[in-house]
């Protein structure tokens, strides 16, 4: 979907907002389901093994019954008898055999170990199990017994349905269950099994409550719509409300020059009408009290400077359904840099202005900068900017000018940097190559922007290196080269252009390097940290605030120089110094030599340490020294 204006990027959102609405609702439905599915296989697996429990403990019932009367003397001396013997004991036998009295056994037999029939009673059901009787001396032990008989029990299904429901009144039978064996086991309470038929039942656990998934799907998809409803016109309402409509207004009112008012707007939509008010205002006393050529100059520099980064921001927009995180960074680094830009130019009219517009800006805005930080920023932006042309702009670091600085305006700089890239790639006729390359030379960095161009007459260098306005595009500002001459004279640099017709062109602009010095003879604070991008973050605000700093990342050289440094200096520690001691516990024995003012540099909470009296302060990495 292209998005070039409020009313596609409102579509674009909404669409969106709706499209999350809709998976989100799917989602928790196929949730909700896997969880139902999932908790009523686990309730079966738990009625299961209630059920099995209930089997068992009813043939531990009717096992101990049986051990009873298995282990009296009748019982065994019967077995043990011969024929004439069992005739004489038959009748006690019969009787301690029927005073058991259980129902779920509908008849039995006794066989020997050959399968002679000593002893049958009852009625035969298709039900039956055969234990193993076997005797220790003379009592029941089927692991050291002599098993020389077996007997054999005939099951009645119905009295043992019977007397599972007396034991679980929650058990209830059913029709469509899945069948369980009551005799599945290889045991019969305290019985070995050695032979049994299968006795299906088909039990389930009475359900106390039934929810139907049908119903609580239902349920939920009515709240679900309900809350995406709500969400829809909420979400409309805002975005109409408080920033599509005010947009639309502010633009109108823009170009039919309409003057401006507030309504309802959000704070950075009613601070965006007041910069631009403001500056309306500002733009028409310069109007009054300027120079018109003066008038001209700035308006140029801004209009021309503005061209690259509303390029970038224009193509980050049309694809803005596929934003990824390193196209919000130059989003972000296109909209600063505009920011920077407006704001260049309000520096012109703050204080003494000079004859040289671009002098002033510069003086007024010029601090500390890595340069390779600058140069990563501009290389991010002409890639985006020039990312469907045929033309390749590779970008080259040296080991040794990764941390080199100057002291430059930030805006100035890229905008030097920025029209010599556009050069470079105007220069060039269809495919080829632009290079950037960062080097430390002689104490000077060294930028070199080499293109693959149609180079560039003698004649021409001469007329940019003395500093001589002009352009050769047509609609051009002059703005290019050999205004940025003078930005790079104002830092103290050089600029030097080699080029041949047709094989291209090489600039190389040499900035003075801002060295740092770690030990000073009256430092005002020393850092230890083991962080390269800690220690140049603190130099660079050390310089800013005009105080002198010493760094070491590592403990030895603290060993080595601590005891040069006054015992009253200011001494911030990293707790993690990334080996097997703590800064915090190296921190006590710094106190213990007599250094008093020590603070713990941590992104870690103070609730995290222990108190420490030798710790003045924990406080975080940014540089608050004053």
């Amino acid at each position: 979907m292209l998005i070039n204006s409020l009313n596609a990027l409102n579509r674009s959102i909404k669409n969106n907002i709706l499209l999350s609405l809709v998976s989100l609702l799917a989602l928790s439905l196929l949730i909700l389901n896997v969880i139902y599915y999932n908790n009523t296989k686990a309730v079966h697996q738990q009625n299961n093994y209630e059920i099995v429990s209930n089997f068992d403990l009813l043939k531990s019932h009717l096992s101990e019954k049986i051990s009873i009367i298995a282990s009296s003397s009748t019982f065994v001396d019967y077995l043990r008898s011969g024929s004439v013997s069992q005739q004489s004991l038959k009748n006690d036998f019969i009787f301690d055999i029927r005073s058991i009295k259980l129902k779920e056994i509908s008849g039995m037999k006794i066989e020997s170990e050959k399968g002679n029939i000593i002893f049958s009673n009852g009625v035969i059901s298709a039900y039956f199990v055969d234990l193993p009787l076997c005797y220790f001396d003379r009592g029941l032990d089927s692991k050291l017994g002599d098993c020389s008989h077996h007997l054999i029990l005939y099951l009645d299904k119905n009295e043992i349905i019977k007397s599972l429901q007396k034991i679980n009144d929650n058990l209830t039978p059913c029709n469509k269950c899945t069948p369980i064996d009551f005799l599945s086991k290889k045991t019969f309470g305290s019985f070995k099994v050695a032979n049994a038929s299968s006795v299906p039942l088909f039990f389930e656990i009475k359900k106390f409550q039934n929810f139907n998934i049908l119903t609580v799907n239902s349920i939920f998809l009515l709240f679900m719509v309900v809350l995406a409803s709500w969400t829809w016109r909420r979400t409309n309402y805002i975005l109409d409300k408080y920033i599509s409509d005010p947009l639309k207004q502010i633009t109108s009112k823009l170009k039919s020059g309409g003057e401006l008012t507030k309504n309802d707007e959000i704070d950075e939509l009613a601070y965006l009408v007041d910069q631009i008010q403001e500056r309306e205002i500002k733009l028409k006393l310069a109007k009054e009290n300027e120079n018109l050529v003066l008038i001209g100059q700035i308006a140029a520099h801004v209009a021309h400077d503005m061209l690259s980064p509303l390029a970038v921001i224009n193509i980050i927009v049309k694809q803005a359904m596929d934003t990824s995180k390193q196209e919000r960074i130059l989003m972000d680094n296109a909209h600063q840099q505009l920011s920077d830009i407006a704001d260049n130019l309000l520096a012109l009219y703050s204080g003494e202005v000079t004859n040289n517009p671009i002098l002033n800006s510069e003086i007024n805005m010029r601090k500390l900068n890595l340069v390779s930080v600058l140069l990563d920023s501009i290389i991010a932006e002409k890639r985006t900017q020039y990312h469907q042309s045929p033309i390749n702009i590779n970008y080259y670091i040296e080991e040794n000018a990764k941390n080199i600085s100057a002291n430059v305006s930030a805006v100035n700089f890229k905008r030097v940097i920025s029209n010599i890239i556009n050069n470079a790639v105007e220069a060039i006729n269809g495919s080829g190559d632009v290079t950037v390359h960062l080097s430390l030379e002689s104490e000077s960095s060294v930028i070199r922007v080499t293109d693959s161009g149609i180079g560039m007459p003698p004649t021409l260098i001469s007329k940019i290196l003395n500093g001589e306005s002009f352009s050769s595009k047509r609609g051009g500002f002059g703005i290019g080269l050999a205004s940025s001459y003078k930005y790079i004279q104002s830092w103290g640099g050089q600029l030097d252009i080699a080029s041949q017709p047709g094989l291209g062109t090489t600039v190389s602009i040499y900035i003075p390097e801002l060295q740092y010095i770690n030990h000073h003879n009256h430092p005002d604070l020393i850092l230890i940290d083991d962080n390269i991008s800690v220690i140049e973050a603190w130099k660079f605000a050390a310089a800013h605030k005009k105080k002198k700093i010493v760094v070491f990342n590592n403990l030895d050289d603290v060993e080595r120089d601590i005891k040069n440094f006054n015992r009253a200096i200011p001494i911030y520690i990293d707790s993690n110094l990334g080996g097997a001691i703590k800064g915090e516990q190296y921190a006590k024995s710094l106190y213990e030599h007599g250094f008093i003012n020590i603070y713990l540099t941590t992104g870690y909470k103070k609730s995290s340490f222990e108190p420490m009296y030798w710790i003045k302060g924990i406080i975080g990495k940014d540089f608050i020294f004053e």
